[in-house]
């Protein structure tokens, strides 16, 4: 058996399609199963589990080579009509229709009321259920589908070298996904954020993010007059991941690292503004802050790369103290709030540090 599911390959869709691929390979344990990328993505070379082959459409030669190949089963998710457009909308359409396919499945406008509190994996376990396979809330659990168990303790090393042994550890990503720039919390409220985390929990920050999150992270890191670390755009993805893993609080925007987090069930705070809630990470120890905005083209979310009224409403409202709740929520909830023991006197003096930097009580 064939199968090929349309999918990005981002890391936050590859989290989310993780599910119904473990669902389809326990189903069909021998079937080939191939990912069909219109545009490519960060993980367009890297072995997913589950994923026999990746297939990158991107000229028109790519298609054609792609539908040279018959598969018995095609999953289309959908697409959201309000972002997408009319033009995008009936090039999907025409997408779906054109590859030779014994059975084909899709949910078509993900906009309709009937999807509007699916989440993006309920989305793809959806085209399971339709296939006639049963689902369970079992099968809803994320997890990586990459391997990072290769790659060691990078955090431990990473805030060892810093001089900051003994801290307690946030790993930040202010960043977003590429362009999205109404996805940025402003600057201000990162600052009061990560301050009253250090200054009440000695939660140090070690920040992570691609080249692209390079300026937005220097320029936190230049307001911020407590310690930190910067990693951004010096990780590998197995290596960020296993950052993520071994942190005791992740905090994000919506972003891929954002769904690693998820996907390895860490606290986390995720601090969405115009992503469509079908993108909240699905994780039981999880925060999402959103702040409804009622307007036209706000409610629901946008989820556009740049703000329709130039004001982003929605980040900018989400106010510091907001986040610091969460994570104040996160903390207990984990029993992390508890204070250790304070770094070593020698620790903070090499990490160029006076008494003033350690931990209140």
């Amino acid at each position: 058996m064939k199968i090929l599911l349309e999918a990005s390959l981002g890391i936050g869709d590859a989290v989310t399609f993780s599910p119904m691929v473990r669902r389809l390979k326990r189903a069909y344990p021998d079937a080939k199963l191939g990912i069909m990328s219109r545009h490519g993505g960060f993980l367009a070379s890297t072995k997913l589990a589950g994923v026999d082959e990746v297939l990158v459409a991107r000229r028109p030669r790519d298609y054609l080579r792609i539908v040279a190949e018959f598969w018995d089963l095609l999953l289309m998710p959908g697409y959201h009509r309000s972002t997408n457009g009319i033009s995008n909308t009936l090039a999907y359409r025409l997408l779906y229709h054109a590859f030779p396919a014994r059975r084909r499945i899709t949910l078509g406008d993900l906009d309709a009321p009937a999807y509007r509190d699916y989440n993006r994996v309920d989305v793809y376990l959806e085209m399971v259920r339709r296939i006639g396979l049963s689902v369970t809330a079992e099968d809803r659990t994320l997890f990586l589908p990459f391997d990072i168990d290769h790659v060691g303790k990078p955090l431990a090393a990473i805030v060892s070298d810093s001089g900051f042994v003994g801290y307690r550890v946030a790993v930040i990503h202010i960043g977003s996904k590429h362009g999205y720039t109404t996805r940025d919390w402003p600057i201000p409220r990162w600052t009061s954020l990560l301050h009253h985390l250090w200054r009440q929990h000695g939660l140090l920050p070690v920040f992570i993010g691609a080249k692209d999150d390079e300026q937005r992270t220097t320029a936190l890191l230049h307001a911020l007059d407590i310690p930190s670390v910067d990693r951004t755009a010096k990780l590998s993805l197995a290596e960020t991941a296993a950052v993520i893993r071994d942190a005791d609080l992740f905090i994000s925007t919506n972003s891929g690292p954002m769904w690693i987090a998820a996907a390895l069930g860490k606290p986390q705070l995720a601090i969405c503004g115009p992503s469509k809630p079908s993108w909240d990470p699905l994780n039981a120890a999880g925060v999402i802050l959103r702040q409804r905005i009622d307007r036209p083209r706000c409610d629901p979310p946008c989820d556009a790369r740049s703000c329709f009224y130039g004001d982003c409403r929605c980040m900018d409202e989400i106010d510091a103290a907001a986040a610091i709740d969460a994570v104040e929520r996160l903390l207990q909830a984990g029993d992390r709030s508890l204070p250790r023991e304070a770094p070593s006197s020698e620790a903070g003096a090499q990490a160029g540090l006076s008494g003033a930097w350690v931990p209140a009580r």
